[in-house]
């Protein structure tokens, strides 16, 4: 095999993926999960001098990865994880790339299960991927190969199937439920928790909230404007998001300690993560910290507030988003109409049905041109 005068080519085994790679510049290249085969592919990247730089036309499947990051720096790293694991850990060439290729990694998917990695390394229960998983991890393989075929740097566009995502109803609570497991929580869970379901903010948004984006409000309620850096859609709308307090939320505010630049801080200290929550509130028999996001919305809209307001408490960049919460109220809305009554009497039982006189009906009048009449 030759070798490099330099020596910038080193295959080399990496943790416990068991893939070799080679490092060019510093920076790793794939090369399989078989030694033979990582020798063989190394040998014809040297022999023609392929691997350079990202600018120059990538080979293999891990610098195509590398190239589109680079041009595309909104996708996150992690998306493309799945892809590059399937085909043969990067390794795989471009010119290897047939229609049916997504299909294959569509099958592979839904078959794949995988283990959470939880406190002290122990791994959790096996699981599959959901369909919004599938999805994701789908998207973003088409994407990269769509930009790949406009630059012609792969024969042919794989062909992506057709998938199905089950529309996710939104996991609201009873308030009774939501008040005896929020009593449950030890301090200073519980009060992080009661704050998410009285602002309806999500949970990663509480545990970044700081004193210097708070500000007082006339009525008595103030808010917290975080910058447009710190939250979910905040990059995406270019706008900062406002968390109105409500008359609960103020009242935790003010219990609040203002001697230091984080708002809510665990047991240790240190800033609340949205994990922490939710491993918290999971003892409690609250699943998932954004029911109680959910259940702030679905009351929201039972008391009467409208759509679009519910829309901007909660920081939804498309109204569509929020039009989910509507649908769960279809027994309240089904309850109010039954509550308006009759509109107009019933008729009553044992009356006649009016009879309408032939006098009163006038017979159609004939139409005549105007050539008749002149």
């Amino acid at each position: 095999m030759p070798r490099s005068t330099h020596t910038i080519f080193k295959i080399e085994r990496k943790g416990r993926s068991s893939y070799f790679q080679a490092h060019v510049k510093g920076k790793p290249v794939h090369l399989g999960i078989d030694r033979r085969v990582a020798k063989a592919r190394l040998a014809a990247m040297l022999a023609s001098d392929q691997a350079t730089d990202d600018r120059e036309r990538p080979s293999f499947v891990a610098g195509l990865i590398r190239s589109y990051l680079s041009h595309n720096p909104r996708m996150p790293a992690w998306k493309p994880d799945a892809w590059c694991a399937f085909a043969d850990e990067g390794a795989l060439p471009l010119s290897e790339i047939r229609a049916d290729h997504l299909s294959e990694f569509h099958e592979r998917l839904k078959e794949s299960i995988y283990r959470r990695i939880g406190k002290g390394g122990k791994p959790g229960p096996a699981k599959h991927y959901t369909p919004q998983t599938i999805r994701h991890y789908l998207s973003a393989a088409s994407m990269i190969l769509t930009w790949a075929y406009k630059h012609g740097w792969i024969q042919a566009m794989p062909v992506r199937p057709k998938t199905t995502t089950p529309r996710q109803t939104p996991r609201d609570l009873p308030l009774e439920t939501v008040q005896r497991l929020l009593d449950a929580l030890p301090e200073p869970t519980q009060s992080i928790a009661r704050f998410i379901f009285s602002v309806g903010c999500r949970p990663s948004e509480a545990c970044k909230l700081r004193w210097a984006w708070y500000r007082p409000g006339q009525n008595g309620c103030g808010s917290f404007v975080m910058p447009l850096d710190s939250h979910k859609t905040g990059e995406r709308i270019a706008a900062s998001k406002t968390i109105y307090l409500t008359p609960d939320a103020q009242a935790i505010i003010d219990r609040m300690p203002r001697d230091r630049a984080i708002v809510f801080l665990n047991r240790a200290g240190r800033p609340f993560t949205a994990d922490g929550i939710q491993s918290a509130t999971s003892r409690r028999g609250i699943t998932q910290p954004y029911a109680l996001r959910h259940t702030f919305a679905t009351n929201a809209l039972a008391r009467g507030t409208p759509l679009h307001i519910v829309s901007e408490l909660l920081g939804h960049r498309n109204i569509a988003t929020t039009q989910k919460y509507a649908r769960v109220m279809s027994p309240q809305a089904s309850a109010a109409a039954s509550a308006l009554g009759q509109l107009l009497p019933a008729p009553v039982a044992g009356d006649p049905e009016p009879k309408v006189s032939d006098a009163t009906i006038s017979p159609p009048q004939r139409r005549t041109s105007r050539r008749s009449r002149g």
